[in-house]
């Protein structure tokens, strides 16, 4: 009896973090990323963190990117800011390593209601050596990169 119930648990304890039915609320499939805006100084990065994000939505199975016409649900952002720092730097007062940090507001809207469904915010630091030829757009490529992820992740939690 007791080796059923053991084997029972650890049966049941491979299926943690697992997840059926749809990653978006109410079986939502269709979502559309329009360009996110962009009150920073830096040109275009709009265009590729958006970019970003359709990727690693189109990574999930059973998820389609439309046009806000054909969408269930829109995501809409905006890039808030990008905080460039220098970490460390030579006895010439050269920088060797930096980081950039962004932050990106988004909200989950109903595509028919226009109701906001949730909102929250993303922020990513990415450490960068200039050093060994890393610079800032290596360093952003990497932040959208990771920044597209946690807003997917985002949109999958807590419907």
């Amino acid at each position: 009896m007791r080796t059923i119930l053991l084997l029972s648990l650890c049966l049941l304890s491979g299926c943690a973090g697992y997840r059926s039915g749809s990653l978006f609320p109410q079986g939502a499939r269709r979502i559309a990323v329009p360009i996110f805006e962009n009150e920073t100084f830096f040109r275009l990065i709009e265009v590729d963190l958006t970019r970003s994000i359709c990727d690693e939505l189109r990574s999930r199975p059973g998820i389609h990117v439309t046009s806000e016409a054909d969408a269930d649900i829109i995501l809409e952002g905006v890039i808030t800011d990008v905080d460039q720092r220098v970490l460390a730097i030579t006895k010439r007062d050269r920088a060797t390593e930096s980081s950039a940090t962004t932050s990106v507001k988004c909200r989950v809207i109903d595509a028919k209601t226009r109701k906001v469904l949730k909102d929250f915010t993303e922020k990513k630091r990415i450490d960068f050596a200039l050093a060994t030829g890393e610079g800032l757009q290596t360093a952003q490529r990497e932040a959208f990169y990771e920044l597209a992820r946690e807003i997917v992740y985002q949109l999958e939690a807590d419907w």
